[in-house]
């Protein structure tokens, strides 16, 4: 009786079924950068906190660009975190979903520091939306089936009369209106960012191109990381200083309040631990200068003066200290400006030490005002008393290129180093060894020549002469860095973090 009571008892009327969740994504994705960028990203994007907040100040944007108030959003973070992904990738697409029909057309520029990446970004932006699942949210503005003009002189037509247009920075908009205009890295790489010329060029074309194509109801979008504290970046910050339009969105790598750039509205740790975690952000701290570390990672960049080599971190030995030291190679360095006169600068000749510890002891030293065939004497000196110096390292600038010439004549090992870049991103590129205590200069109580060269290093950019920086910065190059100093520079700090 009890089963035939439980075979009669009335079913119970099914719920309404489960909503599709892709149907929801696609709803949400209309409206919600958040949720665009997860449907159509590819690969899938993984949010973070980072992201999700980055997403909610776009959203913000657009209702700023649509309620006529020409906002300005500026957006830093450490490389490597995905901003461009969400930037330059995901975002030109979604303001053409979002905009078209509000705006008489959607006209995006996109600017990066070379015009292939630019381009780049707008063929990343294309694919987007030429996915079915871009279809469905944005119909309207799908690019499949739609033969519109596609190339790089013209750039991406779009649906609506909308087109995307990417150009390198300092490239011409002549002729074209602009809507939306976004700038993803102005500056390629450390040289270029401590270019007083590159300041200025970028400054220029921002006020005398940029934004003299941006129409009534437009916005601007500028990320990067900040590589100087004279980019860009912080030129804009600076200008809009006050001005209710401007939005800036500021992220450090570690968020701690032992770090420089902390805030404590943000969560504390690494801002993206899936990405980066701290272990590992931690590690490229060691290796790396306060500047870079402050400035693209922390997002708080220094001035571009003050002492570079600080004074406090200055290491001394005694002759009686050599005793203890296994030393495993021998350079000597040159930085050779030849010219007579009390005016003119000097020529410095080190000769440097590694030991087994990657501590550099700087053994003898000359800074003198030589002419030509006194430098030579003065190298052929150095080599004769210090015989496991296998190579001589002379900077090619100025007149050293004549000097290796004639001491290749009479010498193996005599090897020329290019000046790239700028001296204070050389500076930079080796400051780190100072800063950890691996370099020891002798005692000026034993060697009183010492003095000038201390003194010398610790003001650098600022002292009256710098020979004894380039001098150290060349033999710290050889006997500390696998990589060539141009790959330094302007990769590894970028590529360490991939």
């Amino acid at each position: 009786m009890a089963d035939a009571a439980v075979l009669e008892r009335p079913e119970v009327a099914a719920g309404p079924p489960a909503p599709d969740p892709v149907q929801v994504l696609v709803e949400l994705a209309r409206t919600n950068f958040a949720a665009f960028v997860s449907a159509t990203h590819r690969p899938r994007f993984k949010h973070s906190g980072f992201s999700l907040r980055v997403c909610r100040a776009i959203d913000q944007f657009v209702e700023d660009v649509l309620a006529g108030k020409r906002p300005v959003l500026v957006l830093t973070a450490p490389p490597q975190h995905g901003k461009s992904s969400l930037i330059s990738r995901c975002l030109p697409p979604y303001l053409f979903g979002r905009l078209t029909g509000e705006l008489p057309a959607v006209r995006i520029a996109s600017a990066s520091y070379a015009h292939a990446l630019a381009q780049r970004n707008r063929r990343d932006a294309q694919n987007i939306m030429l996915e079915p699942i871009y279809r469905e949210i944005f119909p309207e503005v799908s690019l499949i089936g739609f033969k519109g003009i596609d190339n790089a002189s013209e750039g991406l037509e779009v649906p609506g009369e909308g087109w995307l247009r990417g150009v390198g920075v300092g490239g011409p908009l002549t002729g074209f209106s602009v809507d939306i205009g976004l700038i993803d890295d102005a500056v390629k790489n450390a040289q270029e960012a401590l270019s007083e010329l590159t300041q200025q060029t970028h400054r220029d074309w921002y006020d005398a191109v940029f934004t003299t194509r941006l129409q009534a109801r437009s916005g601007t979008v500028i990320i990067g990381t900040p590589w100087s504290a004279n980019d860009l970046l912080a030129y804009v910050r600076k200008t809009m200083k006050g001005d209710s339009r401007l939005t800036v969105l500021s992220f450090a790598a570690l968020n701690l309040p032992d770090e420089i750039g902390y805030n404590p509205d943000l969560p504390a740790g690494a801002l993206v631990p899936h990405l980066h975690d701290e272990t590992k952000l931690r590690e490229l701290k060691l290796h790396m200068s306060l500047m870079w570390w402050a400035s693209m990672y922390q997002q708080s960049p220094l001035a571009d003066v003050g002492a570079i080599f600080k004074r406090d971190c200055v290491r001394y030995y005694r002759r009686a200290d050599l005793a203890n030291l296994r030393f495993v190679q021998e350079v000597i360095s040159v930085d050779a400006t030849f010219k007579d006169g009390a005016a003119s600068d000097f020529v410095a000749a080190g000769v440097w030490a590694k030991t087994t510890e990657n501590d550099v002891y700087l053994l003898t030293g000359r800074r003198e005002q030589l002419a030509f065939m006194a430098t030579a004497q003065a190298i052929a000196d150095l080599k004769r008393k210090h015989p496991r110096a296998l190579k001589i390292f002379i900077e090619e600038a100025a007149n050293g290129a004549a000097l290796i010439d004639m001491l290749r004549k009479h010498y193996p090992g005599i090897v020329g180093v290019p000046p790239l870049g700028s001296k204070e991103s050389r500076w930079h590129a080796v400051s780190w060894a100072w800063a950890n205590g691996q370099v020891y200069l002798p005692h000026p109580e034993e060697a009183p020549w010492i003095v000038p060269w201390v003194a010398e290093i610790t003001t650098v950019p600022d002292a009256k002469n710098d020979d004894t920086a380039d001098c150290m910065a060349i033999a710290l190059q050889q006997l500390l860095l696998r990589t060539p100093i141009s790959q330094l520079i302007t990769q590894d700090i970028l590529r360490a973090a991939g």
